[in-house]
């Protein structure tokens, strides 16, 4: 705010920067220096007090106020929490989030590999802080980041990546030899994405390593045609070391800290009619 006031004898023009809560004593920086001193004008003008005109805090007074400018203005959003990456399984629902601060109201533009996402198909919320990719297959791995506005700017997030984990690593319809050698060249690597990205998708478990576990998913998916059924081994990040499903009757289970995974079977370990998941899911067809 800038104030026109009779400090001086012909007045001049101060700005306004702040005030005492609750009195009526305002900061300015006055181009003259600071009258609250002995010597005015002096070179001590920036953060002087002056009291309001009619009120008397200790404060050198404006004596009159004859006019004031005053305007509102505003910051850019900024984000306080940065979406983070997610691995999911194919045919799975992935969601990335971020949380905004400033002046409302926000908008939200979230984007793929730079590009404009809409709602539609399996994309939603892509005009809110909560992006959701349901159903989501090989083309959906990718870089994801959300442009965030309001009247007075913009700020964008930082990427989060997508990752699609699926034993099918060549996309060829069955899990075969190939598969296996790629997984068992990627065995025993820890913090995958920054140690070797080629291998991201050998972290069938998203654990952020590829080991054992990742073994145990992969095992009862070699040699079958993929179904998105097998992915129900996905839940059971918790499986103990070592552990592989085992031929039980006329199915094959998994046991983990998470619940019992039960495959039907037409030859071991081999989806053909349906599985359920105690405690996790009721029951899925394939």
């Amino acid at each position: 705010m800038v104030v026109l006031n009779d400090l001086t004898q012909a007045g001049h023009y101060i700005l306004a920067i702040g005030y005492y809560d609750n009195q009526r004593t305002g900061i300015f920086n006055d181009p003259y220096g600071n009258k609250n001193l002995p010597s005015y004008p002096n070179y001590s003008g920036a953060g002087a007090c002056y009291d309001w005109p009619a009120n008397n805090n200790g404060f050198v007074s404006l004596k009159k106020v004859h006019c004031f400018i005053y305007c509102r203005g505003g910051w850019p959003p900024s984000i306080t929490q940065q979406p983070a990456d997610r691995t999911v399984g194919k045919g799975g629902t992935a969601t990335f989030s971020i949380q905004t601060n400033g002046l409302g109201p926000i908008m939200y533009r979230w984007q793929k590999n730079g590009a404009d996402v809409s709602d539609g198909g399996h994309y939603s919320g892509t005009g809110t802080n909560v992006l959701t990719i349901s159903a989501a297959a090989a083309p959906d791995a990718a870089d994801y980041r959300c442009i965030v506005g309001n009247p007075y700017g913009s700020a964008n997030s930082s990427p989060a990546h997508l990752y699609i984990a699926w034993p099918d690593f060549s996309d060829d319809g069955d899990v075969d030899v190939e598969d296996f050698a790629h997984l068992q060249a990627c065995l025993g690597i820890e913090s995958v994405a920054v140690a070797a990205p080629g291998c991201i998708d050998t972290d069938l478990n998203g654990d952020g390593n590829v080991n054992q576990y990742d073994f145990a998913c992969f095992h009862p998916c070699f040699g079958v045609p993929t179904s998105p059924a097998l992915w129900l081994y996905r839940l059971s990040s918790s499986l103990p070391a070592g552990l592989l499903p085992q031929p039980v009757g006329s199915g094959c289970t998994v046991t983990s800290a998470r619940g019992t995974i039960r495959w039907m079977r037409s030859s071991i370990c081999s989806v053909r009619a349906w599985a359920s998941v105690r405690g996790l899911l009721p029951s899925i067809s394939t």
